[in-house]
């Protein structure tokens, strides 16, 4: 099998629940797989959740926790799943976003923190996106002023071409290597799309798709808000924005999915015209999860489900039965790399910490795990929760001592009430507390 891999950069699919992002090849990728609709990241930023699908380790291990760590840092001789296909013989490339580059400074070109261990081509396309021109918004000028365009609420709505976005010519970079093969099978080919990332830049077109649609979105604060003060006090919350520029940056959000959309068709279709579809296996993915205003929180970073859960689908064609099926099962980013072994037939001397999912894919009814964990780093506190079919908990550790949180996610999908609020017991909060400090492996079945 040659293998295809699609990894979106903030991707929520969360946000589902306002309005269905108009995604045709995605639905079409979808139906010739297995979409996992319980799939979370254990860190929710770029580099920990990108370090967690290519390594199949989970952030204390690989030691990627915050931007600032680096892949092989803490275990220099890891190995990454595009490097163990690389040095068996297989022909590996990518274009874009794969590894960690920063948004929008990729749109100059440059490796970022790429690992050049796992690819034989790698190309950094450069993208026009910030100065073509088109109807520019800024809700946050003044707040987001340190950190740039890549952590503002803004957007454009382009007037120029296709061909002069990043993500355009990720796509393109993709279509050439599969018409122009370097061999004739075991090729990895991953495209690195920058896109739904800050600033949200698009085609007017996909605008316009989006123009009239009603978007219903809760309230920023519900009535018993659970958020530690410390995280209220960071830069990228309390925005102030109003509900009608909300919904403004979720029509540009949305607008965005779209149009990697139409980039992820135009790879598809190469795949067929080339008669491959039926010998690629394709792994559509994401590096966390997007806060759009829900908590008053915005972009990621959190323990949130915004901010946690990922786009997962993988598609094996040699898996008719269960395709087009949805898997309610809890997994995690480090569940791929294992996935991929076995779907491969790939041996590894790596101990993994990620579990197989190929038992999903041919019972999409089944399940590998009690619980998934994350953690999160702010400056001097410290996240970490367990999230189970029932509930979420979480422990913050504070300057000022320990904040806790428990949802339950039955009742509570949108994690708003905290069952813990002002120091309040729970008898739910015991056993995943205990879990929490005892270590991950307890949640595997």
């Amino acid at each position: 099998m040659n293998t295809l891999l699609i990894i979106f950069d903030d991707l929520a699919p969360t946000v589902e629940d306002y309005a269905k992002a108009k995604t045709p090849n995605m639905d079409r990728l979808a139906a010739r797989g297995v979409t996992f609709s319980n799939a979370y990241t254990p860190c929710a930023i770029c580099s920990p959740g990108r370090a967690c699908v290519f390594t199949g380790l989970r952030p204390d291990t690989h030691g990627v926790t915050t931007l600032g760590k680096k892949l092989r840092g803490k275990i220099p001789d890891v190995t990454t799943w595009p490097q163990a296909l690389r040095e068996r013989g297989w022909y590996t490339m990518r274009s874009g976003k794969v590894y960690h580059k920063g948004v929008p400074e990729c749109n100059l070109g440059g490796d970022g923190d790429d690992d050049p261990f796992s690819w034989c081509t790698a190309i950094n396309p450069t993208g026009l996106d910030l100065n073509c021109s088109g109807l520019r918004c800024n809700y946050t000028p003044r707040d987001t002023h340190v950190v740039g365009s890549g952590g503002a609420i803004q957007w454009v709505r382009a007037e120029k071409g296709d061909n002069i976005h990043h993500d355009y010519k990720v796509a393109s970079d993709v279509v050439r290597a599969i018409k122009d093969r370097e061999q004739e099978d075991n090729c990895f080919w991953a495209a690195g799309f920058i896109r739904p990332h800050v600033p949200l830049v698009a085609p007017e077109r996909f605008f316009e798709l989006y123009d009239d649609m009603d978007i219903d979105i809760p309230d920023e604060h519900p009535d018993a808000t659970p958020i530690p003060d410390y995280i209220l006090r960071q830069w990228c919350s309390e925005f102030g924005l109003t509900k009608e520029q909300r919904i403004g940056a979720i029509r540009a959000y949305l607008a965005c999915i779209s149009f990697v959309d139409e980039q992820i068709g135009r790879i598809l279709n190469a795949l067929e015209e080339e008669g491959l579809t039926d010998d690629t296996l394709v792994v559509l993915t994401g590096d966390h999860g997007y806060q759009l205003g829900e908590h008053g929180l915005w972009f990621k970073n959190y323990l949130y489900r915004e901010s946690v859960r990922i786009p997962l689908t993988i598609a094996d064609p040699r898996r008719t039965d269960t395709h087009g099926r949805t898997c309610n099962a809890l997994v995690e980013q480090p569940d791929c790399f294992p996935t991929l072994t076995d779907l491969l037939d790939l041996k590894v001397e790596q101990e993994l910490e990620g579990t197989s999912l190929v038992p999903l894919l041919e019972n999409p009814d089944g399940k590998v795990r009690d619980g998934v964990l994350a953690q999160v780093h702010w400056g001097h506190a410290e996240g970490r929760s367990i999230r189970t079919a029932d509930h979420l908990y979480c422990e913050w550790q504070l300057e000022d001592g320990v904040k806790k949180q428990l949802f339950d996610l039955k009742n509570d999908p949108r994690e708003e009430v905290n069952l813990l609020h002002d120091g309040a017991d729970h008898p739910a909060a015991a056993e995943p507390a205990k879990t929490l400090h005892v270590g991950w492996r307890d949640l595997i079945c």
